[in-house]
């Protein structure tokens, strides 16, 4: 009778190490199932953030191009010599931008008579002013999207030679105005 017992301890114990070993294989299974799984949410979050930051980057690029063409009608609202509507489009524009501004994005103006900053600067042809240049007029704002710069101002500028006698400008290097943020021709 011991001899039976001692049998059936042995096929138990025989059959418990057998549950033992399939349970080390289950959770082993389990573990990289769960890794795979893991490593595929990651993979899928890293591929919707993708599409969001480009989505945002496109949606930055059209305001930017909405508040270029903006800055343009509030320009010509200004060159107008109508007090009211330059008063209303400055009004439409400041609201503009402040919506925007909740955004993150930011536009940038010169300040006329300020040294040019080629590294807050750029000419609208895209070339290099001479030393001592300073900022005639702002031709299109320069965008930061938080804080980050994604444009730099595009300017207009006037050189130490280009004051001609009586204090006019001779040959400033205007560009083409607002036409050149249009993209019409003058």
């Amino acid at each position: 009778h011991i001899q039976s017992s001692q049998q059936a301890l042995g096929k138990a114990m025989a059959a418990a190490e057998q549950v033992a070993a399939r349970l080390a294989e289950e959770r082993k299974a389990l573990g990289e199932l769960q890794a795979r799984t893991l490593d595929h949410e990651r993979q899928t979050m890293r591929i919707e953030l993708e599409k969001l930051r480009r989505g945002e980057e496109e949606s930055v690029r059209v305001l930017c191009h909405l508040l270029d063409h903006n800055y343009a009608v509030f320009q010509a609202g200004q060159r107008s010599g109508q007090a009211t509507l330059a008063q209303q489009l400055g009004q439409y524009r400041a609201a503009c931008l402040d919506a925007v501004r909740r955004l993150g994005l930011a536009a940038h103006e010169a300040v006329p008579g300020e040294p040019f900053d080629p590294s807050r600067h750029e000419l609208a042809e895209g070339s290099t002013p001479g030393a001592g240049a300073v900022v005639q007029a702002t031709i299109a704002c320069g965008y930061t999207f938080r804080g980050a710069g994604i444009r730099p101002i595009v300017v207009s500028v006037q050189t130490s030679g280009d004051v001609a006698p009586g204090g006019g400008l001779a040959g400033a290097d205007v560009g083409r105005g607002a036409d050149a943020v249009s993209g019409q021709d003058a």
